[in-house]
């Protein structure tokens, strides 16, 4: 809205183990991007997350993860990169990680720039097996074009001061 982003990733992780699993998901946020909410959800479950230095985080996680519950923290790792440790994944099962993060978006000659990183959908070097985005933008100001690199980009317009983008790719590289 207006050059500014709210950007809310959720992320599935899939355990088709026969014992309870634990990950370790970064995302890396854009220059100047702040996290400002995050949670997990387990078994339908939603468990509301907090955002901790490291070496506080570490401490916790190891803390909880004795006592065999789930963190539901998220650390800031150096380097514009976020980090949660995502357990217990149970056997078998899912857990959904969702952070939100806000950004005022770079401008060059009135032309804002969104992007997200497809690379940090990875998982342990393999790629997700879907990505699905969807775009929403609103401005004041007339919006005059509305472009992706991606060709596979469904772009929409609603009218002078809204449009839509749309994507969907299963096995991204």
């Amino acid at each position: 809205v207006d050059g500014i982003a709210t950007t809310t990733l959720t992320q599935v992780f899939q355990n088709p183990g026969r014992r309870i699993a634990e990950g370790t998901w970064i995302l890396p946020l854009p220059a100047g991007a702040t996290a400002d909410d995050f949670t997990m959800t387990m078994n339908g479950k939603q468990v509301r997350g907090e955002v901790l230095d490291a070496n506080r985080a570490r401490s916790v996680y190891e803390h909880i993860v004795r006592r065999r519950r789930d963190p539901g923290l998220l650390e800031y790792m150096g380097n514009g990169c976020l980090r949660a440790r995502v357990f217990p994944i149970p056997a078998r099962s899912d857990m959904k990680v969702v952070v939100r993060f806000r950004q005022v978006l770079p401008e060059t000659a009135g032309v804002h720039h969104w992007n997200f990183p497809l690379r940090s959908a990875h998982v342990n070097g393999r790629p997700a097996k879907k990505i699905h985005l969807d775009l929403a933008i609103e401005s004041q100001k007339a919006i005059k074009t509305v472009y992706s690199p991606t060709a596979e980009a469904d772009v929409v317009r609603k009218g002078d001061h809204e449009a839509v983008v749309g994507f969907e790719q299963s096995g991204a590289t």
